[in-house]
């Protein structure tokens, strides 16, 4: 299935992970913060609170976002076009 997108929460942080077909958003810090180890697949990291933002294009690509809370706001951090594969 190349157009699956894996969303999990519960680690505290963010993360992107892009695997060949396999492509994961871990979005899941609210209040405590972890560390997260750096790897070949891994495209962004936050190691404290945000969250994320898929918007769902016409042409069926995907916009993914990434925010971080800096100095009280919200902060756009990473963003990444996935394509629709045919």
């Amino acid at each position: 299935h190349p157009n699956t997108l894996f969303i999990a929460g519960h680690d505290h942080g963010l993360q992107f992970i892009d695997d060949s077909d396999v492509r994961q958003i871990v979005s899941g810090s609210g209040s405590k913060t972890s560390f997260i180890k750096n790897g070949k697949n891994l495209l962004f990291k936050y190691e404290s609170q945000g969250f994320n933002v898929i918007d769902c294009r016409a042409d069926k690509s995907l916009h993914i976002k990434f925010y971080t809370y800096q100095n009280r706001k919200a902060v756009l951090a990473y963003d990444f076009v996935l394509p629709m594969v045919q």
